[in-house]
């Protein structure tokens, strides 16, 4: 996303850093410093409770993107942080594929960025291409739209990343390749930035970078129910020493049905009517493309047909989503 990190310190902040250190070396007691570019609103409950909550963000996301595009796709969690739109604005690469989402009924919206070359990739995948690597240019009307689609798949995420605290409705009212036409907030209103690592295999993996913003005001009204949230989290009783164990020993013994999954194929009726043995029906599944496993009917690992001396077999490569 270009070599400035939003909300990577300035010369000035750091200056301040060191005057703090000096003044709790001398022993001095003053007021807690406060930087007015930077306020804080979202307390450390609440950004940690965000935090778990988007695990199953990054989950789905990736589950229903997999699905739709016939690839592994990744989602991985990489740092969660404070700053100014301003701030958040500046430090996007122009172009970018940057994807408006409301959350009814929570007010506003909240700004879904990937590259626009990781976007070019989605798209082509998605129209049955092989997802290459795409060089980085901005996206015309038609592929503009056609990511939409792409994200409409994906967003619908956000829905299940709330519903312990929220009903939430989500919807793409639009996509924006440049990053100054979007004023969702004022310059100088606070936002919570959610940072995961992307990637998509197929023939070949590609790889960026997918950020969430949440500016405050959208979040505002869930404040509490956040914080309610927390103190439920609080009180729940852990588990029973031994308990995992004794799980653990019982289900190494389970035993459970594995079966590799091909895309499906659309065939007409008066096809199907006319096979006969002997017949090759050609399947929507390309020789290079990776096979779903799925494991007493969940969808868990990815892999490659083969052979193994007389029968056929799977060379796995992952995992569908990470930490599943």
């Amino acid at each position: 996303m270009g070599t400035t990190r939003p909300g990577e310190g300035t010369l000035i902040d750091q200056g301040a850093s060191l005057l703090g250190a000096d003044a709790r070396e001398a022993g001095s007691v003053g007021p807690p410093t406060f930087d007015f570019r930077r306020p804080s609103k979202f307390g450390r409950e609440h950004v940690r409770t965000l935090e778990n909550l988007h695990e199953s963000f990054a989950r789905r996301f990736a589950t229903s993107l997999s699905h739709a595009l016939r690839a592994i796709v990744q989602l991985r969690p990489i740092a969660v942080e404070e700053l100014t739109y301003e701030n958040y604005v500046r430090a996007l690469p122009n172009p970018s594929a940057l994807t408006l989402v409301s959350l009814r009924p929570l007010p506003g919206e909240v700004i879904v960025e990937t590259e626009a070359s990781l976007a070019l990739t989605l798209i082509d995948r998605a129209l049955g291409g092989l997802g290459s690597p795409a060089a980085l240019r901005r996206l015309t009307d038609l592929e503009t739209v056609l990511f939409a689609d792409v994200m409409r798949v994906g967003v619908g995420a956000f829905r299940e990343t709330f519903a312990p605290v929220l009903d939430v409705e989500p919807e793409v009212l639009g996509v924006e390749t440049n990053p100054s036409f979007l004023q969702v907030v004022p310059p100088s209103e606070t936002i919570l930035l959610l940072s995961y690592a992307f990637s998509i295999s197929g023939s070949s993996t590609v790889e960026g970078l997918l950020t969430l913003c949440y500016p405050h005001p959208t979040l505002q009204p869930a404040m509490d129910r956040l914080q309610r949230h927390v103190t439920v989290e609080a009180v729940v009783q852990p588990e029973p020493e031994g308990r995992e164990p004794w799980m653990t020993e019982h289900l190494a013994e389970a035993t459970v049905t594995v079966s590799a999954c091909l895309n499906t194929t659309t065939v007409a009726a008066r096809d199907i009517a006319g096979l006969a043995p002997g017949d090759v029906l050609s399947l929507d599944h390309r020789v290079d493309e990776p096979v779903r496993l799925l494991v007493h009917g969940v969808d868990l690992m990815a892999g490659f047909l083969g052979r193994r001396g007389k029968r056929l077999g799977v060379r796995l490569v992952g995992w569908r989503t990470e930490g599943s």
